[in-house]
């Protein structure tokens, strides 16, 4: 404990002193974004923790993003919540605390939806440099600030003309989903067509379920498209009687102020790399993202040549590339007559602290504190494969009392299984769903024509690990 403290108050003595040069800057006048995959901690009630100061970092950047100590006036919206109310004075005291000039609790949420054309409430996000959107139910800021035909209420325009202007835009949880939508950046073939096509915003379902065997009569369930009169109607989407979930989404997307692909939240920790490339694959895109839980994806120089990618926080950051996928394909070539989806070749990059992504390029810069595990391995074999690939809700600490809030048995399953096959000497090893009916299966490979590599750094006494282009099969097998 003694140790932790020490690394603590060094840790906050450094984010104090990277502080100062923030007292003057002004508002950026490229645009930025600040996507975190939920799971702040606390900090009007700081417990000593490494977590914490990961978030303070997180906090700091949005601030800097937004202005700087002396600059930054953040509009906090926490409209997907069901707690609003709460909500919005925690994080209105929360970037109080940690340094913000100012904070304003905008004031449009499912019980004043009508907020969202009031002049006064447009002015007072005219006077904002950047916008935070809390957690909750991304589907409630669809019906808070999109009319019924899907055009911006007078609100999200001026928050929109804001961003445009220099304003940054920061998310966490739902209010990272949210950002997602607008037309894909790049055009995609389709059919031997060059198609533009939107980019949806997912709004539940599990990975299993993103997979799970289709009958004749029941293709059209695996995927359920919601519109804006339906975004709670659970009828639609789910079916009480067999607890059949199917990854749903919204076609026409979120706010659409992130346009390079798909993106998800609380990946590693809640299995859901499944679903967020299943979604990907069926609409034809080949990008996809998610960050961790207390951790950031920041974007900067948004929409232009210059955009880059980085990351702040405790864990990382999940691209994945469906530009190779095929169902023909790895373990795909397999299952030529399975009735099941399959979808094989994907490249998973995770990418942690000071590392660094071109969404143009796809190029990745491993921060330079970090070496190459290829060599250096730990381990002759990897670990027997894993029985819960996807972190199961269902297998949790307490059986009894299983929900989507309890503590799952195994969180980042997945990624834990990638980590652990770069750090040994196998070419590959699988995961099995906890669900057996079927079971959905997961191959890992390392892949030296795709450039799969492994890295590992320590940093104020942190472990990291990062890596790229890990060749991931998705598949049922009878």
């Amino acid at each position: 404990m003694k140790k932790l403290r020490q690394f603590l108050l060094i840790s906050l003595l450094l984010l104090t002193l990277t502080g100062f040069s923030l007292l003057n800057s002004p508002p950026a006048l490229a645009k930025s974004l600040v996507l975190i995959g939920g799971g702040l901690q606390n900090v009007l009630e700081p417990k000593d923790s490494a977590a914490l100061v990961h978030t303070q970092a997180i906090y700091q950047k949005m601030i800097e993003l937004a202005g700087g100590y002396r600059g930054a006036k953040i509009g906090i919206i926490t409209a997907g919540s069901e707690n609003y109310k709460d909500n919005g004075k925690y994080y209105l005291e929360a970037f109080k605390k940690l340094g913000a000039a100012d904070a304003q609790v905008i004031p449009i949420d499912i019980d004043n939806i009508s907020n969202n054309k009031d002049p006064d409430i447009v002015k007072q996000v005219q006077t904002m440099t950047g916008f935070f959107f809390g957690g909750g139910d991304q589907s409630r800021y669809i019906t808070t600030f999109l009319n019924e035909d899907n055009t911006d209420s007078p609100v999200l325009r001026a928050i929109r003309q804001s961003y445009e202007n220099g304003a940054a835009i920061f998310g966490t949880s739902a209010g990272t989903a949210i950002q997602a939508g607008g037309n894909y950046f790049k055009l995609v073939e389709i059919e031997g067509k060059e198609s533009e096509i939107k980019l949806p915003m997912i709004t539940g379902g599990t990975s299993y379920d993103a997979f799970r065997v289709l009958d004749e009569e029941d293709l059209d369930k695996d995927l359920c498209k919601q519109n804006w009169y339906d975004l709670y109607d659970e009828k639609d989407c789910s079916d009480p009687d067999d607890r059949y979930f199917p990854l749903s989404y919204y076609p026409n997307g979120g706010f659409g102020f992130f346009n390079y692909g798909l993106l998800d939240s609380h990946l590693a920790e809640r299995g859901r790399q499944g679903r967020i490339v299943r979604l990907a694959w069926e609409e034809y895109i080949d990008d996809a993202y998610a960050p961790d839980e207390n951790t950031a994806l920041v974007v900067t120089d948004v929409d232009t040549p210059e955009v880059e990618m980085s990351v702040v926080g405790e864990r990382g950051v999940n691209i994945f590339d469906l530009s190779s996928a095929l169902k023909n394909t790895g373990a795909c070539r397999r299952q030529a007559n399975s009735d099941y989806e399959k979808i094989c070749g994907v490249k998973y990059t995770y990418l942690t602290q000071d590392d660094k992504y071109n969404p143009l390029t796809k190029t990745v810069t491993i921060a330079n504190w970090k070496s190459p595990l290829t060599g250096s391995e730990n381990h002759e074999r990897a670990k027997p494969p894993s029985l819960d690939v996807f972190s199961s809700p269902d297998n949790c600490v307490h059986p009894d009392n299983c929900s989507v809030h309890s503590r799952r048995e195994n969180p980042r399953e997945l990624l834990d299984m990638a980590n652990d096959l770069f750090d040994s000497r196998s070419p590959s090893t699988y995961g099995e769903t906890h669900e057996d009916r079927p079971i959905v299966k997961v191959t890992l490979t390392k892949d030296q024509s795709s450039g799969s590599t492994g890295y590992y750094g320590s940093s104020n006494s942190e472990d990291f690990y990062s890596f790229k282009n890990l060749l991931l099969d998705f598949y049922v097998e009878k």
